[in-house]
């Protein structure tokens, strides 16, 4: 990883990373007909141990939809 000026970021800055996504992600409980969104310009998705059949549908969005604070549903 490197800043915007190609200069590398240090390792303890890597590792610090690193440790907080570990501590801070989070996992959804997959049934049938759920799905969820992920907004890939403020989030990272998970690269954690899946059992089962995977399906991902994606799609790349237009423009921008404002999002509340403590906002639990959005309409697409």
């Amino acid at each position: 990883m490197v800043f915007s000026d190609g200069s590398p970021l240090p390792d303890d800055t890597i590792m610090g990373l690193a440790e907080f996504m570990q501590n801070n992600g989070c996992a959804y409980r997959w049934t049938p007909g759920k799905f969820v969104i992920v907004d890939n310009s403020v989030t990272y998705h998970s690269r954690q141990p899946f059992n089962g059949v995977r399906r991902v549908l994606a799609a790349i969005g237009k423009d921008e939809k404002e999002v509340s604070q403590g906002q639990t549903h959005l309409v697409l």
